[in-house]
């Protein structure tokens, strides 16, 4: 997809391949999520230039725009009748909805309950990923960000756990860092989460990869090249395995260092 266009005009453009050659379709909307659930299933989502939220399907012919209630910003599909959308829906948000979290089950969206983050008035829940390993386990992850001041770290991510019937909230035990959107799944029902600091006193971004499983976290700082900091923005989960695969930005760690570059992550063969 190919994003182009003012604030007050964009759009997207979907290339296809048919087996010949690419065939394109212009959504007029700013595409923040999609998925491709089969070859002849597709959906996209994200906000039109008047910021509402905007879906639209495609069903083996045609694109079609689909009425819907949340702007995605993150989407996954297990199937054609699963597929899980977080975003932010039209209508101001509050402590009991945050976001919106919806999952299509082939014929109908639904909006799933939400628990509590424990927001003040001073908090803003923004959802950044999520990810599904079974319609039993899923995981869905963003960041708190707070004006309160020195009585509170200004920026904390949230994860959320999902076991077939309802969301419950996760104890993430670290501060200070903002989720990347980077999530996927670990075959071993825990999940990976891509994280970065703020910038550095040196002026750099320092990103972190975070696991969960089985109550347990670990943190690792992001490989990167020698003089770089890597910002983990995409994870991937090789479904049947235990690995994964991410993709992200290498900045320099000190005004010396070498010029941006790209980063490919790999973890397990």
């Amino acid at each position: 997809m190919n994003q182009t266009g003012t604030q007050e005009n964009s759009s997207t453009t979907v290339m296809h391949w048919t087996g010949k050659k690419w065939g394109t379709t212009t959504l007029h909307a700013e595409i923040s999520a999609a998925v491709v659930p089969s070859p002849t299933d597709a959906w996209a989502f994200g906000a039109t230039p008047a910021v509402t939220p905007y879906a639209a399907h495609y069903n083996g012919l045609r694109w079609t725009t689909v009425k819907f209630p949340v702007a995605g910003v993150s989407a996954y599909s297990l199937s054609p009748a699963y597929v899980w959308v977080i975003g932010n829906p039209p209508s101001p948000a509050t402590a009991s909805s945050p976001f919106a979290i919806m999952l299509f089950n082939g014929k109908t969206w639904r909006s799933t309950p939400l628990p509590s983050l424990g927001l003040n008035a001073t908090d803003t829940a923004i959802p950044t990923g999520i990810a599904a390993a079974n319609p039993k386990t899923g995981w869905a992850d963003g960041m708190i960000v707070t004006t309160q001041g020195a009585t509170k770290p200004p920026l904390k991510p949230f994860l959320l756990h999902w076991n077939g019937t309802k969301w419950s909230s996760v104890k993430v035990p670290y501060t200070g860092l903002q989720a990347t959107g980077a999530i996927a799944e670990d075959n071993q029902g825990g999940v990976w989460i891509g994280a970065t600091t703020t910038a550095l006193a040196s002026g750099g971004v320092r990103g972190y990869i975070l696991h969960y499983l089985n109550g347990k976290w670990t943190k690792q700082a992001a490989p990167a090249q020698r003089g770089l900091l890597a910002q983990p923005t995409v994870f991937a989960w090789i479904r049947g395995t235990k690995s994964v695969r991410g993709i992200g930005t290498q900045t320099p760690a000190a005004p010396t260092a070498p010029a941006y570059r790209s980063a490919v992550l790999k973890y397990g063969p």
